[in-house]
């Protein structure tokens, strides 16, 4: 993530909060500038999260109010889908907000196409071109006509710029000119076209995203093995077992994002809660999480100094964080996910 990304986000996300008609053009607008005044730009760059913690005394002062207004701010920014919050806060506890960028209306979903009908008659459907009758020569051809179901003989559907040339007298001698009517995508077609835009192609998905991807793949287990070396299968210890799966498992799980059947909104929930570590022996971070990779026989991309995120609850909480991850993952494959609210991520 780059500084121009930083602010160009930035303001984004100011835009999506000024332009919420629910909030008011006050309190809970100011609380947002000033929360946005303390992201840090670091945690930005590093795993693409807009994160502060400024303390409620702190934008209380900022904005011109008390801190109970503040938090009734901060409440309706977080029941307006703009931050999710982590801690409790108040005096001598440290609140960290996170803001929250909606995708657009056009990246939510491929709607169904619709039909518009005009005021007191039926919709006029979506026609099927069918090649212009010859006529003998020196005549000219009769125009089909449809009626408002489709069927053919009746009364012409009003023209538009789809149907027009259906409806027109073609001259017998010359060739008629019909463009192609685009047809609504089959069903099978729009949610490949869901699938290919979910995510995975764009340039927006964060590295703290990425990383609960990764999360995501690993907790379905290995693929298909490779069979050990001889030295394993001579004398087959655990430890070596579980390096041969790490290394043949999940090829180019962290190249391809984890390689998700398609992009899960629980990836970007969960990735308020990952943290950036450096691949490095000289991190202490990094060393307990390789033990902890190593014992369930997962994979770690090489300790060539970059930056790889995992769970801010260490390996310790990391049966939490996956537990509540699955369990994200299966809200959002179920048929009735519509209907049921998604979980918080904390």
């Amino acid at each position: 993530m780059t500084g121009d990304e930083y602010t160009r986000l930035r303001m984004t996300w100011l835009d999506q909060v000024y332009d919420d008609e629910a909030l008011s053009k006050g309190v809970a607008t100011n609380v947002a500038f000033f929360i946005s005044k303390h992201f840090n730009r670091q945690r930005f760059n590093d795993s693409g999260v807009f994160s502060a913690w400024p303390s409620y005394g702190t934008l209380a002062e900022k904005v011109g109010c008390t801190e109970r207004t503040v938090q009734r701010a901060v409440g309706l920014l977080k029941a307006r889908g703009h931050l999710k919050t982590k801690g409790k806060g108040g005096r001598n506890c440290t609140l960290t907000y996170f803001a929250i960028l909606k995708r657009p209306a056009a990246e939510e979903a491929l709607q169904e196409p619709e039909t518009t009908a005009q005021k007191g008659r039926h919709p006029c459907p979506p026609l099927e071109q069918e090649a212009v009758s010859a006529s003998p020569k020196g005549r000219h051809s009769t125009p089909e006509t449809w009626t408002s179901d489709g069927a053919k003989g009746g009364h012409p559907c009003p023209t538009n710029t789809l149907n027009k040339s259906l409806n027109e007298i073609v001259d017998g001698d010359a060739k008629p000119q019909i463009e192609p009517e685009p047809q609504p995508a089959a069903p099978a077609e729009r949610k490949k076209a869901l699938d290919e835009e979910s995510g995975l192609g764009r340039q927006s998905v964060t590295p703290a995203a990425a990383g609960v991807a990764v999360l995501a793949a690993l907790i379905k287990g290995p693929g298909p093995l490779p069979p050990p070396p001889p030295i394993v299968r001579r004398d087959p210890r655990p430890e070596w077992l579980m390096d041969h799966q790490a290394n043949h498992g999940w090829p180019n799980v962290y190249e391809n994002l984890g390689n998700p059947d398609r992009w899960a909104d629980a990836f970007e929930d969960l990735a308020f809660e990952m943290e950036p570590v450096v691949a490095s022996r000289d991190s202490r971070q990094w060393r307990a999480w390789v033990a902890a990779y190593r014992k369930r026989g997962w994979p770690l991309p090489p300790e060539n100094g970059q930056l790889v995120h995992f769970p801010d609850c260490g390996p310790k909480g990391l049966d939490d964080f996956l537990l509540r991850l699955e369990t994200a993952l299966k809200v959002e494959a179920s048929p009735a996910s519509g209907n049921v609210l998604r979980l918080a991520s904390r």
